[in-house]
């Protein structure tokens, strides 16, 4: 599927044979990809097409929504606990694009999790913390507190601060926040 996807994770073969042909059935994880694979491969006029694509616009799912060379750099030093829900990754804007997922905040319904150079931190929504907001040009300098420790700093474009914030008070996180 690309180069940083994981075969075994994102697409399964099953070749069955029937009356003397071999079928071969795929099994592709995102339904993004799935309704590509089938678009490209004369499946755009037939009904399976149309109830593949409603089925993708009513399962969204973020993490797979993610350009793969990101979602890769994200897998060093991210990995979901349990039944925890993906939200959003936010992108430090300290790095270039080009390095995007190397550095950055992982949100999930759960908690957040914060990666710059070496330093990588978990902070549980259940937990007291605080958020403050500096305003430096058309970015937000976020730093992250919480009992104990030395502040995270993450640079976020201020839309992604904002939507941060908005994120966090969906998932009715009690943080302070602080703009």
């Amino acid at each position: 599927m690309c180069d940083y996807c994981g075969a075994l994770r994102e697409i399964e073969a099953h070749v069955l044979s029937r009356r003397g042909q071999e079928v071969c059935r795929l099994r592709i994880a995102s339904l993004a990809a799935a309704v590509s694979f089938f678009r490209n491969n004369g499946g755009r006029e037939s009904a399976a097409y149309e109830r593949l694509i409603e089925a993708r616009d009513r399962q969204h799912d973020a993490w797979r929504e993610l350009d793969p060379r990101i979602r890769h750099r994200i897998t060093q030093w991210f990995t979901p606990d349990g039944n925890e829900q993906f939200m959003r990754y936010f992108r430090d804007t300290g790095f270039s694009p080009t390095e995007a997922g190397s550095a950055g905040v992982v949100l999930t319904d759960h908690r957040l999790v914060y990666k710059k150079y070496t330093i990588l931190r978990d902070y549980p929504l259940h937990r007291p913390a605080r958020l403050a907001f500096v305003k430096k040009g058309d970015h937000a300098i976020v730093h992250v507190y919480d009992e104990g420790s030395r502040p995270a700093i993450v640079n976020l474009d201020w839309v992604d601060a904002d939507a941060l914030t908005a994120t966090l008070e969906r998932l009715q996180c009690r943080w302070s926040i602080g703009k």
